[in-house]
């Protein structure tokens, strides 16, 4: 259904969307408590948080085919206790897909502040 979304963008919007999708994936496998998150209009990546006296599952990023959005669970990332200046970069990433190298670019990040993160 994801990529049944994506087909009516520009090839280019097209292929960030599939992409955000893959590295996702990708994510995912690499990090143990991270995991993806599929629903109908969205695709992302979620931490467990087992440290607590209850579980708790952390939203992290979504990509939301049907507007080509990116969101960002930033209260999820403030309980990770990730540096400010990934914070501010998180907050300050735009928020439309444009093209793969923005896809890119957000992995990057992602994966910088996933791999400062105790647990993970």
């Amino acid at each position: 259904k994801f990529n049944k979304l994506c087909d009516s963008y520009s090839p280019e919007i097209r292929d960030a969307l599939i992409l955000a999708k893959d590295e996702f994936y990708k994510i995912a496998n690499e990090f143990k408590n991270i995991n993806i998150r599929y629903r109908s209009k969205e695709i992302g990546l979620e931490y467990f948080d087992s440290s607590g006296p209850r579980n708790k599952v952390l939203g992290l990023v979504g990509i939301y085919p049907e507007r080509a959005m990116i969101a960002f669970g930033i209260e999820g990332w403030e309980k990770l206790i990730i540096s400010k200046d990934i914070l501010k970069k998180i907050k300050s990433f735009p928020r439309s897909v444009k093209n793969e190298k923005q896809i890119i670019v957000l992995v990057k990040l992602l994966k910088d502040a996933l791999i400062k993160v105790k647990n993970i």
